[in-house]
C-alpha cells in the first residue's frame, strides 16, 4: 500500500531546500542590530534561525523547484548568504549612521577620548555614539522593527526563492545608493551640534584675541561640554524623527532589494 503523496516525497531535495533558506535567514541574522548582539548567545541564534527557517517553508511558490544538490550549489550558496546579510546591512546601516552622527558631535565636544564598549558590536565607541545608538535600539523595538524585518525575510522567500536568480544591477544600485544617503543623513542629525560647536569656537577665539590674558583652556573647555549637552538636549526631537525617517527609508529599501 502506497500513502498518497509518499511518492512525489524527495528528502534530499527537502534537506537541500531548508539548507538554503536556514542560510538565508542565518545571513540574516548575523547582519542585522537587534539579533547580532553579543548579548544573545551563538546557540540561541542558532536555534532561532532553524525555527525561522522552518516557519518560512510554506512561504515558497508551488510550482518552486529545489537547485540539485552538489557542486553546483555552492554559488547558490553564498547568493543565498549574500542577500541575507544584504537585507540586515542595510538596517545596519541606520546605525551606522547614529555612530558616525554621535562620534561626530563628540569631536565637536571634547568628548573625543571618553570612549566605553559597544555591546553589540564589542567594540570601543565614544560616548556620545554610543548615546545615539541606544535611541536608534529604542526606535527600533518600539517601531517594530524587528518584527517587519522578520516579515520582509518571508516575503523574501516567496519573491525571490532560494536559489532563482543572483543580484541584478537594480538591487546593486540599491545597496550602493542607500550607503551614500546614509552618511549624507548622519552629518545632517550632526549638524545643530556641529554648528553650534563651530559658533562657540569663533566666539573663543574672538575673546582670546581681545583678551590674551584671558586662560581660554580653562573656560573653554567646560563650556564647550555645558553648551554641547544643551544642544544635544534641544535637538532630541530633531534627532527622534530623523532616526524614525532614516528607518523608514531603509525598510523601502530593504522592499525594493527584494523586490528586484
Amino acid at each position: 500500500m502506497i500513502i498518497p503523496g509518499l511518492a512525489q516525497f524527495d528528502p534530499i531535495a527537502l534537506i537541500a531546500q531548508f539548507m538554503l533558506m536556514f542560510v538565508r535567514v542565518g545571513a540574516m541574522m548575523m547582519a542585522t542590530p537587534i539579533f547580532r548582539s553579543t548579548g544573545i548567545p551563538t546557540r540561541v541564534r542558532l536555534v532561532m534561525a532553524v525555527i525561522l527557517a522552518a516557519a518560512a517553508m510554506p512561504t515558497l511558490p508551488d510550482d518552486y523547484q529545489t537547485p540539485t544538490m552538489g557542486s553546483a550549489m555552492l554559488p547558490v550558496i553564498l547568493w543565498e548568504f549574500g542577500l541575507g546579510v544584504a537585507m540586515g546591512f542595510m538596517i545596519q546601516l541606520v546605525f551606522a549612521a547614529l555612530a558616525v552622527a554621535g562620534e561626530a558631535v563628540a569631536m565637536g565636544m571634547g568628548l573625543g577620548f571618553a570612549n566605553m564598549v559597544d555591546p553589540q558590536n564589542g567594540s570601543s565607541v565614544p560616548t556620545m555614539s554610543q548615546q545615539f545608538a541606544l535611541l536608534a535600539t529604542i526606535l527600533f523595538v518600539t517601531i517594530n522593527g524587528h518584527l517587519l524585518m522578520l516579515q520582509m525575510l518571508y516575503d523574501s522567500f516567496a519573491l525571490i526563492p532560494p536559489g532563482s536568480r543572483p543580484f541584478d544591477a537594480a538591487q546593486r544600485s540599491v545597496l550602493l545608493e542607500w550607503g551614500a544617503v546614509m552618511y549624507a543623513n548622519a552629518l545632517f542629525l550632526a549638524l545643530p551640534v556641529l554648528i553650534t560647536m563651530l559658533l562657540t569656537n569663533l566666539a573663543f577665539g574672538v575673546i582670546t584675541r581681545a583678551a590674551p590674558q584671558l586662560n581660554v583652556f580653562a573656560i573653554g573647555f567646560p563650556l564647550m561640554l555645558i553648551f554641547g549637552f544643551v544642544v544635544v538636549m534641544i535637538n532630541t526631537e530633531h534627532l527622534i524623527t530623523g532616526t524614525q525617517d532614516l528607518f523608514e527609508q531603509a525598510f523601502l529599501g530593504v522592499r525594493r532589494l527584494i523586490s528586484g
